[in-house]
């Protein structure tokens, strides 16, 4: 079992061989294997590819309490099942804080702090028509971008159990039922009958 803690990662970018002196982006800075926990990590100004995160675990993984800022590519890349994502703090520029864009199921997203000049908080991306995330847990995280998003999941299996609330911050929800604004209250009208009557003086 992979156990990733307590390390800083600071600048972190990449070489372009071909032009010496060039910067290009670099790689995932976390990698973890199946049933790893990543906790209590920080990982700042990383100049990342855009295909690249600065945290990606297999199944069974917990990614908790970490610290991750990245200026290129997405924040954390679950790419697995079963996966939890709880109590980090991430920043990106223009990529996604979170991306799920696996088949895969049971992925819970909670009480995350994530904020992106331009990304979707928490983006959730299918692999074709059969083959897309379901069983999705997305609560209690504050989200902040310049995005229309704050969550992004219209492409979440829509069969399967997804709870995509509540949630704080500014953008809206995409779900696969439709859209709403999360800084808005929702009202839940559950099928009980009032009766009004005047009142007497």
């Amino acid at each position: 079992r992979n156990v990733i803690v307590n390390n800083k990662i600071i600048n972190l970018t990449g070489a372009d061989f071909n032009n010496p002196g060039v910067e290009a982006g670099g790689e995932t800075a976390i990698v973890a294997s199946s049933n790893a926990i990543v906790a209590n990590n920080t990982i700042l100004n990383a100049r990342l590819s855009s295909s690249s995160s600065g945290i990606s675990a297999l199944d069974g993984s917990v990614i908790e309490n970490n610290i991750v800022q990245v200026l290129g590519g997405s924040g954390i890349h679950p790419q697995g099942s079963n996966i939890i994502i709880k109590n980090n703090n991430i920043s990106t520029v223009s990529g996604a804080g979170v991306l799920i864009n696996t088949f895969s199921f049971n992925l819970t997203v909670v009480s995350n702090t994530i904020s992106s000049r331009s990304g979707v908080g928490v983006l959730v991306q299918k692999l074709s028509s059969k083959k897309m995330p379901g069983n999705l847990t997305i609560t209690n995280n504050f989200i902040t971008t310049g995005n229309y998003y704050a969550i992004d999941a219209r492409d979440a299996d829509s069969s399967t159990n997804n709870v995509l609330s509540p949630n704080r911050g500014n953008g809206a929800v995409g779900t696969p039922e439709g859209e709403y604004d999360a800084s808005k209250p929702i009202y839940d009208f559950n099928g009980t009958t009032y009766v009004i009557n005047a009142s007497k003086r």
